[in-house]
């Protein structure tokens, strides 16, 4: 707990104290989400999720368009108007800390700072059907991973591959990201269950984006959204069923936020783009836009 009585999630500093679950898998997608703090010229205006995708020898950093523009995807107005536009970005690499035997400790992170534009022109990279569906998604080339030791050790989402899974209404998903400012140490993200609202085969007003049921706050804006099944899983022709899984994950999507009608807002839908408008962005996209 710090000096000012909130508690803290994410450091471990009193070695002495005997851990309740030591024998628990550590998930290495924990590792590829980061905090997103946005700033103005001047001032902090709030903060948001991100999460590390890797294409080829890039690696890339992906998070809401909303977040870095201050401004509605659909409607292209600002958001909020008492608020100044965002400015640059601060989010959180990974260092891996080693003792002199070589083992490993939990790893700290380090700032990084992302400036939103170049002489006034965005830097990142956003869907090129922006203009046509509003994909609220945008993509921050980051690091050369062959270039540098720090691009090799970067964990990522898709570092791994994730198997097809069996997909219908009310199942489990996962939104992966920050919904408190309270992340310290090495900040792992929290794991905020939600389930499919609808049925998932259907998208929603003909755009790449599905809803969701699910409490979140707008911290979480630009968490990964991943379908999560423990025990045996069902393959998409329901003929296969493996055993040997104790977990199954897929990616698939990139939350957004609640839907904003007051009924809709009382019982927590949110939505999602789908996941795969992240490699198109990277390996497609468009120069970004502020509207």
């Amino acid at each position: 707990m710090s000096d000012d009585g909130v508690l803290r999630w994410g450091s471990l500093t009193d070695v002495s104290m005997r851990l309740q679950f030591p024998h628990s898998k550590f998930d290495r997608l924990s590792l590829a989400t980061t905090p997103i703090e946005v700033y103005s010229e001047s001032e902090r205006l709030g903060h948001a999720t991100g999460f590390f995708w890797r294409n080829s020898n890039e690696v890339w950093l992906i998070t809401n368009w909303h977040c870095v523009t201050g401004n509605n995807p659909f409607t292209k107005r600002v958001l909020h108007s008492n608020r100044p536009a965002p400015f640059k970005l601060t989010y959180y690499m990974l260092r891996l800390n080693t003792t002199e035997g070589g083992a490993l400790h939990f790893p700290t992170r380090y700032p990084m700072e992302q400036l939103l534009f170049d002489d006034g022109v965005p830097v990142w990279q956003q869907h090129k059907d922006f203009a046509k569906s509003g994909i609220d998604v945008v993509a921050f080339r980051i690091l050369e991973s062959d270039a540098t030791d720090i691009g090799k050790k970067v964990s990522c989402v898709n570092d791994a591959p994730f198997p097809q899974l069996f997909h219908h209404v009310g199942a489990d998903l996962f939104v992966v990201g920050y919904p408190i400012d309270n992340f310290d140490g090495w900040m792992p993200p929290i794991w905020k269950r939600a389930s499919f609202a609808g049925e998932p085969i259907l998208p929603m007003s003909d755009k790449p984006l599905f809803p969701l049921d699910v409490m979140s706050t707008e911290g979480m804006s630009g968490s990964p959204v991943f379908r999560r099944v423990f025990g045996p899983k069902a393959t998409p022709n329901g003929a296969e069923v493996a055993l040997d899984n104790i977990v199954a994950t897929e990616f698939v999507g990139v939350y957004a936020g609640r839907l904003t009608s007051k009924e809709l807002d009382r019982v927590g839908i949110g939505y999602s783009w789908y996941g795969y408008t992240v490699d198109e962005i990277v390996s497609a996209g468009e120069q970004g836009t502020t509207c």
